[in-house]
């Protein structure tokens, strides 16, 4: 009983473990290019890919490897989405603008459950559940590429990156 409690554990926290770890490395690799807007619509990508792949995997291992890549998306997207609102909001605005976006994801998060469960009770599986995510992260990803081009034209940059860029390592104080 233990050692199958033990097991589990492993199954199911190593790929948060490795969600964890792409979402540090990630994050300090957007702070140190100083770019935001393909941050966040690659690993968008990326976990799209993961729930994609989780539909045709052959075995239950394949499928949870497929899941931990969609996992490792959708964690290391977090930082760099999250740095970019105070990029154009300041003040009062930021702090309503960054509610908003919370109230958002939190809408989602009420509402994401009950259509992946309607679409296993609708279709019998998780299939079409999984491309629906997939869906929404690959949109997201069109979104943000989107807003990220506007954003940087009214801003005045160029070349992809925020207009704020992110501190040097060296500047950044006590670590």
């Amino acid at each position: 009983h233990t050692v199958l409690l033990h097991h589990g554990m492993v199954v199911v926290g190593l790929p948060y473990a490795f969600s964890a770890g792409a979402m540090m490395l990630w994050g300090r690799r957007s702070d140190r290019r100083g770019e935001r807007i393909w941050h966040v619509a690659l690993p968008a990508l990326v976990g799209a890919a993961g729930f994609i792949a989780s539909i045709y995997a052959g075995s239950s291992l394949g499928a949870l490897c497929a899941l931990g890549v969609a996992s490792m998306g959708l964690y290391a997207l977090l930082g760099p989405f999250w740095a970019i609102p105070p990029t154009f909001l300041a003040g009062t605005a930021a702090a309503g603008g960054i509610a908003l976006i919370n109230s958002i994801g939190n809408l989602g998060g009420f509402a994401g459950p009950y259509l992946i469960g309607w679409l296993k009770q609708s279709t019998g599986g998780f299939n079409a559940g999984m491309a629906a995510l997939a869906a929404g992260l690959v949109g997201a990803a069109l979104l943000i590429l989107y807003l990220g081009r506007g954003l940087n034209r009214a801003q005045g940059s160029i070349d992809g990156r925020a207009p704020f860029p992110a501190p040097r390592p060296d500047e950044s104080g006590p670590r």
